[in-house]
């Protein structure tokens, strides 16, 4: 995706922000305009699956979740949020120890980030 090459060269906080907000808002109308109108989650998932932009949108929500500025890693924080809100499955079959991370990442969602974890 050529919109998130653009994040590479973009040093401004506020455009950054602004950046991943957009970003937001494209997953919401995605969202909205896609799956939200199907009952069926396994078309939903069939949807989800021939996409290729979910991962390189994470791998990009990752680097910004540990920005320099607070801002920019509550716009990733948000985007992350809408992300998984919208297009994980309701239940998900996890192991153990993926659950209890889960557990973990759910707390620290509601929370906020600790600022240990910030590096």
């Amino acid at each position: 995706m050529s919109f998130l090459s653009t994040f590479k060269a973009i040093r401004q906080e506020e455009n950054r922000r602004a950046g991943l907000r957009i970003l937001r808002l494209y997953m919401d109308e995605f969202y909205k305009q896609l799956l939200a109108p199907l009952s069926d989650y396994q078309e939903k998932e069939a949807i989800l699956r021939g996409t290729t932009f979910m991962t390189q949108v994470t791998a990009e929500l990752l680097v910004h979740l540990s920005d320099y500025f607070d801002t920019v890693r509550e716009e990733a924080q948000l985007l992350l949020v809408c992300m998984i809100q919208r297009f994980l499955p309701p239940q998900i079959a996890l192991k153990q120890e993926q659950l209890d991370l889960a557990q973990v990442l759910r707390a620290t969602m509601q929370q906020g980030w600790a600022n240990q974890l910030n590096g």
